[in-house]
């Protein structure tokens, strides 16, 4: 739950100053709370060097998802993709 994550630099999410505050709404609803999910970045790209996999990849609107299409795995696993 949003109000039980912990950030990189050890504060709670009520403990930082947010861009969306409204992540902390109905904190003790297990239903209605958001929930939070780190993400650790081994390897970012400025916009204007944004990488695609030829013939298209896997995309979805959900933030979270198990990636399980070849072709992106492919795209993101191949030795030649600069880490």
């Amino acid at each position: 739950m949003a109000k039980d994550f912990i950030a990189s630099n050890g504060k709670r999410l009520a403990e930082v100053k947010l861009r969306q505050p409204a992540v902390l709404h109905d904190p003790d609803d297990v239903e209605k709370s958001d929930y939070v999910v780190g993400i650790d970045w081994e390897k970012t790209f400025p916009l204007d060097q944004a990488k695609w996999p030829e013939g298209g990849g896997f995309a979805n609107q959900n933030v979270v998802c198990k990636l399980r299409d070849p072709t992106t795995l492919d795209f993101l696993f191949k030795p030649t993709f600069p880490r």
